[in-house]
């Protein structure tokens, strides 16, 4: 999580701070006004109007260059459309397979993936079995944003919990769908 907004804010910061600062990085800019409104919505963090701003003009403008495909990214990042944020960072990644700010995009997303597993995980370990349980229920619902191989992991985290609430042969059950999935 700390990695998260640790990119974010970096990201934000790292934004052009100005249009002329845009068109300088890329030279073959029309106009500061070009560039100016994406990014100045951007840094208000209005990303649904940026978004629209990116496709509609800068996305046609410099489809070469790796940052309007990663700011795109961003955007529907931030507007938790996660599938279009992959697709953006790794468009920008084929632009140049260095690219930090996607490449962050990538872990940020991996991470979030990852939290609903790990959350539940923590709650099993401290001993929430209850709380635990619910979250690995959750997830093998459908109901996170984890994926859907962390759903066999859920399934015997359930178990687990069943287990050391005294459960035993409920979770013995749940042990033995686990392993035929």
């Amino acid at each position: 999580m700390r990695l998260i907004l640790a990119t974010l804010f970096t990201l934000l910061c790292a934004a052009p701070a100005s249009a002329s600062a845009a068109c300088a990085v890329y030279p073959s800019c029309a106009s500061p006004q070009d560039a100016q409104d994406a990014w100045a919505l951007f840094r208000n963090r209005d990303y649904a109007r940026a978004l629209e701003r990116f496709e509609k003009k800068e996305a046609n403008l410099y489809p070469d260059w790796e940052v309007v495909h990663d700011a795109m990214g961003w955007c529907h990042f931030f507007l938790e459309d996660y599938p279009a944020a992959e697709s953006k960072f790794k468009e920008a990644l084929q632009i140049d397979p260095n690219y930090k700010w996607s490449l962050q995009g990538l872990q940020a997303l991996q991470d979030l993936h990852a939290a609903p597993l790990q959350a539940a995980q923590d709650s099993l370990i401290a001993g929430r079995y209850s709380e635990a349980r619910a979250a690995f229920q959750r997830i093998q619902e459908g109901l996170t944003i984890a994926p859907k191989q962390d759903h066999v992991a859920a399934m015997i985290g359930e178990a687990w919990c069943l287990y050391s609430l005294g459960r035993a042969k409920d979770a013995k059950t749940i042990f033995r769908k686990a392993l035929k999935n």
